[in-house]
């Protein structure tokens, strides 16, 4: 969908109109906003001399140094994220125009709430995860007498302080964001106006936003895996904090689908209802004998019965549980990923 019609949306956020309103690729939105924060954090050590010591104490140092990076990639990853699922709900909407029955009121009003989000609860869902997000800190270092705050401390130290309820709030609403356009568009499929049963590719929408849903929340875990490797004690949480999110990606890729799912599932029970009753006719009429037409007919009828019941009830293609199942390994590989290169450049400085 072409990005200037997605910034005519109605959006609730201020800050997701304004980098809606870019009108440039959310990737390119987020890398600017990291070189952006980058720079702002670099000239910070700079003007506070922080440099120098973190040559001298280059170990040490290095590692809030990058946890810092960290939090600034987080930063950057999640306005992106949510600025993906909102225009891939817009996109799939309108790949999805053709198929449903748009002189249908409800199912127009439910077209164009894609992509709207209620203000309480899009403002509660970033409170939400503020609060868990300060949790983090309190677990990893209270119980190491280690919870500075105050402008006394480092300026890495401060940025992750200032970083982490950002970054919370970001979560928090991305994940909203994902559950309520996923309800959203597993309850569009009840606005189609009929299915191929032999042609499942038009609802491939359905399955391509899941997909996103799924890899955009596995990226998020990806990120925090590599970082528990720069922080003492970050390991556990960043091992909870998988274990929640890789259920919520498979989660993330169903729900969208669901709705399509119950759709083809009610239509291929219908048709192969319709099926058997016309073979149990022709099966009664067989005592009889049948002619030449009947018998096509019943050839016809069994081979249609055999094609029915191969009918897969997801409007999942070979590639897209191919792609799920790699998406599913990436944050495995991170973590093994940060773990030699932490190796590596510990060797290098020791």
């Amino acid at each position: 969908m072409d990005e200037a019609r997605s910034s005519d949306r109605n959006l609730s956020s201020p800050t997701l109109r304004f980098l809606n309103g870019l009108r440039i690729s959310p990737a390119l939105m987020g890398l600017g906003l990291a070189a952006l924060v980058s720079g702002a954090v670099l000239v910070a050590e700079i003007t506070s001399g922080r440099l120098e010591w973190l040559a001298a104490n280059s170990v040490d140092g290095l590692r809030n140094v990058r946890l810092a990076f960290g939090f600034i990639v987080l930063l950057a990853y999640l306005p992106t994220a949510t600025l993906y699922v909102l225009r891939g709900a817009w996109r799939t909407a309108d790949e999805l125009r053709p198929l449903l029955r748009l002189d249908d009121a409800s199912v127009r009003e439910q077209v164009d709430a894609i992509g709207t989000q209620p203000v309480a609860a899009f403002r509660w869902a970033g409170w939400v995860g503020v609060i868990v997000s300060m949790m983090i800190p309190l677990i990893v270092d209270l119980p190491r007498g280690e919870f500075p705050y105050g402008l006394g401390q480092p300026i890495e130290t401060i940025w992750h302080r200032i970083a982490t309820p950002i970054v919370g709030w970001w979560a928090g609403r991305l994940g909203y964001l994902i559950l309520l356009e996923s309800r959203r568009l597993s309850s569009l499929a009840r606005g189609l106006r009929g299915i191929d049963l032999f042609d499942l590719d038009p609802l491939l929408p359905f399955a391509r936003q899941g997909l996103t849903h799924a890899l955009l929340l596995i990226g998020f875990v990806s990120i925090f895996a590599v970082m528990s490797f720069f922080e003492v004690g970050l390991g556990p949480a960043a091992g909870l904090l998988t274990l929640m999110t890789l259920p919520a990606a498979i989660f993330g890729m169903l729900l969208p689908v669901r709705g399509v799912h119950h759709v083809i599932r009610a239509e291929k029970q219908k048709r192969l209802a319709g099926c058997r009753e016309r073979l149990g006719v022709l099966q009664a009429d067989a005592d009889s004998g049948l002619d030449a037409g009947m018998a096509r007919e019943l050839a016809d009828m069994l081979t249609i019965r055999s094609h029915l019941e191969g009918v897969r009830e997801w409007p999942f293609d070979v590639s897209v549980t191919a792609r799920l199942a790699i998406y599913l390994v990436i944050p495995l590989l991170s973590w093994a990923g940060a773990a030699v290169v932490e190796r590596a450049v510990n060797a290098f400085l020791g």
